[in-house]
């Protein structure tokens, strides 16, 4: 999801003290602010391609033999 102000609000009542996100956005910082949520931004592309990298080799983890391609 994107960085707004329920899923900011949503990550601190689950107790969370950080929220990464690739762009920060008005909303979820204003809600951070009143959250105390700290933020860190990575930036779109940045996030994307860790994250499906490392999804990538969860499913290669999860299904032995399966193989996946980030593209």
């Amino acid at each position: 999801g994107a960085m707004t102000d329920a899923l900011v609000r949503q990550a601190a009542a689950d107790g969370a003290a950080l929220y990464v996100t690739g762009q920060v956005r008005q909303p979820g910082l204003r809600a951070a602010a009143a959250t105390g949520m700290g933020i860190v931004a990575v930036g779109h592309a940045r996030g994307e391609t860790y994250g499906l990298r490392l999804l990538a080799g969860m499913i290669e983890g999860r299904f032995a033999g399966e193989v996946t391609c980030v593209v």
